[in-house]
């Protein structure tokens, strides 16, 4: 016999290869592990691969999509909040900018609002929870960006 990984000749009955130390026992195929298909016997630990890899993907998506539906909730929610503050303070014209550079009101107007100190605390956490849900939906959901 051969090791299948040296491949310099063993005794039949060694279990490991005296030469680089592999594992050359036989190893017993059952069933589960192959299936005939055709005249090819076909392996089937690739396929369970597979299927887990499709399942984990699966999830992943259903992850990304819970994240970015959560994402465009808190997003709508800031325009509000961000829209009727300028409406309160009477500035129509702040408020319809805001809405027409609605990119720029969800990502920018809250940094400057911390920088000035115009901004409630709780907005903060609602801004972070909203970037920090974009950024789930979309490098561990492996959703498509924005834009």
């Amino acid at each position: 016999m051969y090791c299948k990984y040296c491949g310099k000749q063993v005794s039949d009955t060694s279990s490991f290869c005296k030469y680089c130390g592999g594992d050359i026992r036989k190893i017993e195929i059952t069933e589960t592990d192959y299936h005939i298909k055709g005249n090819n016997l076909i392996d089937n630990t690739e396929e369970l691969e597979f299927e887990k890899y499709v399942e984990s993907m699966v999830k992943r998506k259903i992850v990304g999509v819970i994240f970015r539906v959560l994402f465009w909730l808190s997003a709508i929610y800031f325009m509000v909040i961000s829209c009727l503050y300028s409406y309160a303070l009477g500035e129509i014209l702040i408020m319809i900018l805001k809405i027409i550079f609605f990119p720029f009101t969800i990502v920018i107007w809250p940094l400057i609002g911390l920088i000035f100190g115009e901004l409630a605390g709780w907005v903060f956490w609602i801004w972070f929870f909203m970037m920090g849900s974009y950024a789930i939906s979309t490098f561990y959901g492996k959703l498509r960006p924005i834009g």
